[in-house]
């Protein structure tokens, strides 16, 4: 056997389990829509309670020609991807700041993962002082969550480079910044990604989360705005965008993910 069919099956293996993932994503999602179906259209569940699925399709039609789907989905994705993005900035630099001072690392670890378990939200009336009534709150709050995956896994990473791998940027005289920038950082990126999975799911949750209390516009604030005004359908039309924007966010992640990836698996 050649190498060139033996890149040929690779390939052709790689794209076939590609192909069946995919598969089983949509069929997930067929046999939710049909079950979902199924169970309104017997009237097992109130329509009050969980409304057909045809009813959600026209209430997103008419939030769309009433102007309400783009500018809310708009501004959820703006603090979605500004605190993602603050988050792997800080959370690439703090993880390194930790790795560098361990003393310091060991001490502010436990207290980095204990935040998971304050609910930041309620930190959301001293941001609003500081920032004003304004998108910062909500960006700001949801940058802490997105940063701490992303610190603690990029900690994680370096850590675990082989030491091989310094004593030869040493030995080729590199800088210390050169060193993380070319060796250390390539070497724990597969960590870093990890951190970033989590952190792009927990900054969807987040802002959506504050958008219920803390926001003007955005999926959150619709979704509690209808469910106040009893408008079922409205509401859950804005949940299926929820769920579609999140799975739009995770899906770019993971392109990062294949694409800085290549080659090295």
């Amino acid at each position: 056997m050649t190498v060139s069919t033996m890149m040929i099956r690779l390939r052709t293996s790689q794209w076939w389990t590609r192909g069946v993932k995919t598969g089983g994503y949509v069929a997930t999602v067929v046999a939710v829509a049909a079950v979902w179906a199924l169970v309104t259209d017997a009237g097992w569940i109130s329509d009050q309670t969980v409304p057909k699925l045809p009813d959600i399709v026209d209430a997103i039609g008419t939030l769309a020609s009433a102007g309400e789907v783009w500018p809310n989905l708009a501004s959820t994705l703006f603090r979605i991807l500004l605190s993602f993005a603050i988050g792997v900035t800080v959370g690439i630099a703090s993880g390194g700041a930790l790795w560098r001072f361990p003393r310091a690392g060991g001490a502010i670890r436990p207290y980095l993962s204990a935040i998971y378990s304050v609910p930041l939200v309620v930190f959301y009336p001293i941001f609003l002082v500081v920032f004003g009534l304004n998108d910062w709150p909500v960006v700001v709050l949801t940058a802490v969550i997105t940063t701490i995956p992303i610190c603690l896994n990029t900690y994680l990473g370096l850590q675990s480079a082989p030491q091989v791998l310094i004593n030869v940027g040493k030995s080729l005289e590199r800088t210390s910044a050169q060193i993380f920038r070319q060796i250390l950082l390539p070497a724990a990126w597969p960590a870093v990604l990890a951190g970033m999975r989590l952190s792009v799911v927990y900054g969807v949750a987040g802002v959506v989360s504050l958008e219920f209390v803390a926001a003007q516009t955005g999926v959150g604030n619709r979704i509690q705005y209808y469910y106040e005004t009893f408008d079922v359908p409205s509401m859950y039309a804005f949940i299926i965008l929820t769920l579609l924007l999140a799975g739009g966010c995770v899906g770019l992640v993971l392109a990062v993910e294949v694409l800085t990836m290549r080659g090295r698996r």
